[in-house]
């Protein structure tokens, strides 16, 4: 890894395949992982097709926000030359909804001959990929730094799909080598790690109601290494107060080494005199029945 200047940085993409990603899932997506600068790349349209150039959106005139704003779109005209149609401000749902300062990028209209040769063009988008690199270095007081491509070949990647029985799982976190991750698995159970070291690694997944899981991956030098994990969910096994011991520490019930006195279950029903929880119980519902049955009248 070139290690010589420009920053480290961890990215983070929203999508990595063409799916569309509903606007909240977009924000709510760089929230849950706590980034530090939302940017969000966009190609224009227009019913006229003079219509051209590149504009960057922020939230307000005011903030890091607008500061990106204005780095991205100076960067990108220096890189592409098209018309300069301006920074600006919108009430854009990424922008509004991001917890992060976040700017909005228009690079140019695929309506116009002109900006759609630049947007088709493999190494025009390169020199896009480039200027939003430096934009976010100068943004945060970096000497704007090209790392050398060659030196990338002594790490690996990896992307990870989270699933489980019933589909992707979402908002699953990830760790390598007990080094914890802050990016979460997208709407599409998805979870991308760049810049890993060669060789064999050990990841777990844990994710709210499922099992942590552990399995191990190996990469290689400037490949992705593509593992697909499938999370069991939590369950909780109910005892049969008939025949296993709810409460092994009730005197009544003493630890006689029969079958009554298995531990680590949840009882539903608790321990103690069943007839009485029974009871107790029907006459709760009875009670909220007839509750229930004196507000509705109130309210005819």
């Amino acid at each position: 890894m070139d290690t010589t200047g420009g920053g480290s940085w961890t990215v983070s993409l929203s999508r990595s395949t063409d799916v569309f990603i509903p606007l909240a899932s977009r924000s709510s997506f760089a929230n849950s992982m706590g980034a530090d600068r939302f940017m969000s790349i966009h190609a224009n349209a227009f019913g006229d097709p003079q219509a051209n150039g590149t504009e960057t959106f922020s939230f307000s005139e005011n903030g890091d926000g607008a500061r990106l704003r204005e780095l991205v779109q100076e960067e990108i005209i220096a890189a592409w030359g098209l018309r300069n149609r301006g920074n600006k401000t919108a009430n854009f749902s990424v922008l509004s909804n991001t917890a992060m300062p976040a700017e909005l990028h228009e690079l140019g209209f695929i309506t116009n001959t002109t900006d759609v040769a630049k947007l088709a063009s493999p190494e025009e988008r390169q020199l896009a990929a480039v200027a939003h690199l430096r934009a976010i270095q100068r943004h945060y007081g970096i000497a704007p730094y090209l790392p050398d491509p060659n030196a990338m070949d002594d790490v690996g990647h990896l992307e990870l799909l989270v699933s489980s029985d019933t589909g992707p799982v979402t908002g699953a976190s990830l760790s390598v080598d007990d080094a914890a991750h802050s990016t979460r698995s997208d709407d599409n159970g998805k979870i991308l790690v760049f810049n890993l070291s060669l060789g064999p690694h050990v990841f777990q997944v844990s994710a709210s109601g499922y099992n942590d899981t552990q399995s191990t991956f190996t990469t290689i030098a400037g490949q992705v290494a593509e593992e697909t994990i499938t999370l069991e969910m939590t369950t909780t096994v109910d005892c049969d107060p008939a025949v296993e011991d709810c409460d092994p520490d009730d005197p009544d019930d003493p630890d006689d080494g029969t079958n009554d006195d298995i531990s680590g279950c949840a009882c539903s029903g608790g321990g103690g005199n069943h007839s009485t929880n029974a009871a107790l119980m029907l006459f709760t519902l009875y009670f909220l029945r007839r509750r229930k049955s004196r507000i509705d009248i109130q309210t005819n």
